[in-house]
């Protein structure tokens, strides 16, 4: 049997994701027994389009990653691994994308070991090779920029480094594609060697052509939170 998955659209925009073709044997793969029980860790596919850094908030974010994750059969609940801060006239509190993500154990899409824990998710020598997309194919070098909001301990990025009175770099949590407000990213193929981090690694602007200009398109880690 194969399940197709098509256009979605979400609360920033629609995803073009056109037809996506699952077989039943692609969704029994895991130490689990299936695909859906065993996959809990992926970076998107694809990025957020003309969207940038605009999700509609925490809330579109996680279900961008829903939608990705329910097009390879998932039946599990998803979270964007981001970081908000309170800013002045924006919606959104102080919130760690570490305490967003359960407490592990987390497999990818190739039922590999991601890490046991949080801690262990937030150690420099999680291996580049580990961070895959959904279907478990390595994210290309082009697009190695995955939004974060945060510290390389996964705490929130309260302040612009070197600007403390510029907003923190959460594209005004999550809700601004504007070349006017900022992100941090880290690398999906973080080099530790010279002190790059999958969770931390530099700012780019939130704009679809400020994030394609650091290598990026406004991909998400996303995590199983059940």
């Amino acid at each position: 049997m194969t399940r197709i998955f098509a256009l979605v659209c979400l609360t920033a925009g629609c995803l073009e994701m056109g037809a996506v073709s699952v077989s039943e044997d692609d969704l029994a793969n895991g130490p689990d027994g299936g695909h859906d029980d065993q996959l809990s860790f992926f970076v998107t596919s694809h990025g957020n389009d003309s969207s940038g850094g605009n999700f509609g908030g925490l809330v579109g974010a996680d279900n961008f990653c829903q939608i990705f994750a329910d097009g390879v059969g998932s039946s599990r609940t998803w979270a964007a691994y981001l970081s908000t801060v309170p800013i002045t006239g924006v919606p959104g509190t102080l919130v760690h994308a570490r305490d967003r993500i359960g407490t592990g154990p987390w497999y990818n899409a190739n039922g590999e070991l991601v890490a046991a824990d949080v801690d262990a998710f937030h150690a420099t020598t999680l291996a580049p090779s580990l961070l895959v997309d959904e279907g478990g194919n390595p994210v290309p070098n082009v697009e190695h920029d995955i939004l974060t909001g945060s510290l390389p301990d996964g705490h929130a990025r309260e302040e612009f480094p070197g600007n403390p009175v510029a907003p923190a770099p959460t594209c005004l949590n999550w809700t601004s594609n504007q070349s006017d407000s900022y992100a941090w990213v880290g690398h999906a193929d973080a080099d530790v060697g010279i002190g790059d981090i999958w969770t931390s690694s530099h700012e780019t602007t939130c704009d679809a052509s400020g994030l394609a200009s650091t290598a990026g398109s406004g991909r998400l880690y996303c995590f199983a939170i059940d």
